[in-house]
């Protein structure tokens, strides 16, 4: 999915807005700020759940991004905020079952491993 979001800020300059979220990658957002050069949709069909049924947390700019976006899933708790919360670039948004390396980005761009990297 991140690949999608990329794209969108390839054609549009930025990421979709928190308030837009990833509903932005399937229908073209209304909201302010409207996107002048949308190209969607990026998503074919609609936005995927994680492999636990939730919609993935999205927000722009991140928490642990400011300058581009954070993207995870709560996990198999549905705890926010937990030790089992997965991030961008995770096994989970690949749809392995199964928890994995925290992955930060930096600038939205490349993600590389946090110093809290260990295997669970």
């Amino acid at each position: 999915m991140s690949g999608r979001i990329e794209a969108f800020e390839l054609d549009n300059g930025r990421y979709p807005s928190s308030e837009q979220g990833l509903r932005a990658l399937v229908e073209e957002p209304t909201t302010e700020p409207v996107p002048l050069n949308w190209k969607g949709p990026y998503l074919q069909r609609r936005v995927p759940q994680d492999p636990w049924g939730s919609d993935y947390v999205y927000r722009s700019p991140g928490s642990r991004n400011l300058m581009s976006y954070d993207l995870l899933s709560v996990g198999p708790d549905q705890a926010e905020g937990s030790d089992r919360q997965t991030h961008h670039g995770t096994a989970v948004e690949r749809g392995e079952q199964r928890v994995a390396l925290p992955l930060v980005l930096r600038g939205g761009r490349r993600p590389h491993r946090g110093p809290d990297s260990a295997t669970k």
